[in-house]
């Protein structure tokens, strides 16, 4: 696995609206347009992006399940470098929910995934989405430490 871009096919960051060149350095006219999903009876689209599309809305693959690792599409996106497709999935899915962002069995994150196959933009900002989503703020009672309450 290359964290440089060579077999995970994302940008590795989770930017809205940006469009990279597909790997290989192709045109881009494999994937289709946004709202435009090919036939059931088509194969799938070449790039990550669409066929995760394609999957759910087209053949109703399931995004909301947590596999016997632990991992959720999160996680597996997150290893590969997907942020385009690990954006849609929390814009687009239930996968913005905690349960799809703990810690799998070996207790790493998707962003401590995304880390370790050297895909470091992507993990601060899978972060900074898993802190917001599965830590609750602190709350003070207004007592200051060590004021004897």
């Amino acid at each position: 696995h290359d964290p440089a871009g060579g077999g995970g096919g994302g940008s590795g960051t989770m930017r809205r609206g940006e469009k990279g060149t597909p790997p290989g350095g192709g045109s881009g006219d494999e994937t289709p347009p946004k709202d435009e999903t090919p036939p059931k009876d088509e194969p799938p689209p070449k790039s990550p992006m669409a066929t995760v599309r394609w999957l759910v809305r087209e053949l109703g693959v399931p995004v909301d399940v947590v596999n016997v690792n632990g991992h959720s599409a999160l996680h597996k996106c997150a290893i590969y470098g997907h942020g385009d497709v690990i954006e849609w999935l929390l814009s687009e899915t239930t996968c913005n929910r905690a349960e799809y962002m703990g810690p799998d069995d070996r207790g790493a994150s998707p962003s401590a995934l995304a880390a370790a196959n050297g895909y470091e933009t992507l993990a601060a900002e899978l972060r900074h989405v898993e802190d917001r989503t599965m830590r609750l703020p602190v709350v003070y009672d207004g007592c200051g430490v060590g004021d004897g309450a």
